[in-house]
């Protein structure tokens, strides 16, 4: 990391907007989401015939160097399973950043490649078929700069074979041809941290608690806070724009701008069975304390969106998200844009003959720009 680099940043930061930034995170949010949207190429969109598919934080790491920093390996199976049916099924994938962990292993994505070599194979061949598309986000903002993305995407055998090249976006806008449909993808990590010396110094943080082999003292209902704080922004942005947002970041899945807890319930659900046939006081005990926990988080999810309907009014088109890749349980979740609707899909390993392994959110497209 570039050490003066950093220093100029904060320099900056405490020249440029200075009072807005920190008294104002919404007003600091909004102008980095107005930025980057302004930088976002404008993709043709056809609500009855485009397939789109996102995923978003995998947080892929390298297996060999850091075992602990790779939180998708468990997930590598379903996400190539996915990809499978996507593709045999026309659809374009859309990566919404955080793919790779690149904070905690110091941007070194030769290494994360090489751990993912036949991942990435099956996304090459969405690249060499014009229907891939990729987003950075915080932890991949490696891929900011078009040098590096050409230095380790770009320099892959299979694409420069076929003569192929990936470009890496802040967002991407689909767009109807009259322009009544406009949907903006992006990662939604934009303001959380002040401009890009927060970034730096949220960077240098991540780094080093890995190196040290720190584990977060944050308790989860605080980080729920944090994330609940960046998703009000977004919703705040979003709120009186013709746009439907789609993004990821925060983990949680959102459809129509109120978060779905069905990680949290399934988890609670799978624990309530696991305390009927407990062996030991001590298993029941430790059983009936992660059931408090999981059930705690779900209330919060119940909470949030009532203070969502209690905050917005309306909130067309609205703000989806679609949750991470990465959770560790052999399911990845996703939104899937095709048929003139959007929905939340669920995949779990092992599911080839009933691929789409849950679809509980679905609405109409076209009705959400009405």
């Amino acid at each position: 990391m570039n050490i003066i680099k950093l220093i100029v940043d904060i320099v900056l930061d405490l020249i440029i907007n200075p009072i807005e930034d920190i008294a104002a995170p919404y007003r600091r949010a909004s102008r980095r989401l107005n930025q980057d949207l302004a930088k976002s190429p404008r993709i043709p969109f056809d609500i009855e015939k485009s397939k789109i598919i996102v995923f978003s934080d995998f947080h892929r790491g390298a297996m060999e160097k850091s075992p602990v920093l790779d939180r998708f390996k468990l997930n590598e199976t379903v996400y190539k399973e996915a990809l499978d049916y996507y593709y045999k099924n026309g659809f374009t994938v859309v990566l919404l950043g955080d793919i790779e962990e690149g904070w905690g292993h110091n941007n070194n994505m030769d290494a994360i490649f090489k751990s993912y070599c036949r991942t990435m194979h099956l996304e090459n061949q969405f690249v060499i078929s014009d229907r891939y598309y990729r987003v950075y986000g915080n932890h991949d903002d490696f891929w900011a700069k078009s040098k590096n993305v050409d230095k380790v995407i770009n320099s892959d055998m299979e694409l420069m074979e076929k003569n192929k090249k990936v470009s890496v976006y802040p967002g991407i806008v689909f767009e109807s041809p009259d322009g009544k449909i406009k949907i903006f993808m992006t990662h939604g990590h934009q303001g959380q941290n002040l401009r890009e010396a927060g970034d730096n110094l949220a960077r240098l943080a991540v780094y080093f608690k890995y190196l040290l082999k720190g584990k977060s003292k944050k308790k989860p209902l605080k980080i729920r806070e944090k994330i609940r704080k960046q998703e009000f922004r977004v919703l705040k942005w979003a709120d009186p724009r013709d746009y439907l947002v789609v993004m990821g970041h925060t983990h949680c899945i959102y459809f129509g701008s109120f978060p779905v807890s069905d990680y949290e319930e399934d988890e609670a659900a799978d624990l309530k069975k696991k305390l009927r046939t407990a062996a030991s006081a001590e298993e029941k005990n430790k059983l009936e304390e992660l059931l408090e926990f999981w059930e705690v988080l779900v209330k919060e999810s119940d909470d949030t969106t009532k203070r969502i309907r209690e905050t917005f009014s309306g909130l067309k088109p609205g703000v989806f998200n679609s949750g991470n890749c990465c959770v560790g349980k052999e399911v990845i979740s996703g939104i899937e844009i095709a048929d003139g609707r959007i929905r939340v899909v669920f995949w779990k390993q092992g599911a080839q003959d009933n691929p789409i392994s849950k679809e509980k959110y679905t609405t109409d497209l076209a009705s959400l720009f009405s």
